[in-house]
C-alpha cells in the first residue's frame, strides 16, 4: 500500500490519471496507518504545489508574451503616426 501511495505523485505527473484514481480509491477503501496517511497527504500536497507552480509559471510566461506583443504594437502605432505626420508635412510643403 505505501508503495502505491509513493507512486501517486509520479502517476499524476505522468498524466496516468486512471491509474492514480485506482491508487486513491484503494487507499480510501483500506485502513491506513498514520505513516501512510501522512505519506498520502504529503504526496497530494506536493502534487498540488507542483501543479499550482506550473500554472503560475504559465500565467507569467503568457503575461510576458502579451507585454512583448503590446510593445511591438505600440512601436508600429508610433511609426504609423510618424508616417502620417511626415506625409502631412510634405503635403503642406507642396502647396
Amino acid at each position: 500500500m505505501s508503495t502505491d501511495l509513493q507512486n501517486l505523485t509520479q502517476l499524476i505527473e505522468e498524466k496516468k490519471f486512471d491509474e492514480a484514481r485506482a491508487v486513491i480509491s484503494a487507499a480510501v477503501q483500506s485502513d491506513l496507518t498514520d505513516d501512510e496517511k501522512g505519506a498520502a497527504l504529503t504526496g497530494l500536497a506536493t502534487v498540488y504545489l507542483r501543479m499550482s507552480n506550473a500554472i503560475s509559471q504559465k500565467y507569467i510566461d503568457t503575461l510576458k508574451e502579451t507585454i512583448t506583443a503590446l510593445e511591438h504594437l505600440k512601436k508600429a502605432e508610433l511609426q504609423a503616426h510618424d508616417t502620417v505626420d511626415l506625409a502631412e508635412v510634405r503635403a503642406g510643403l507642396e502647396l
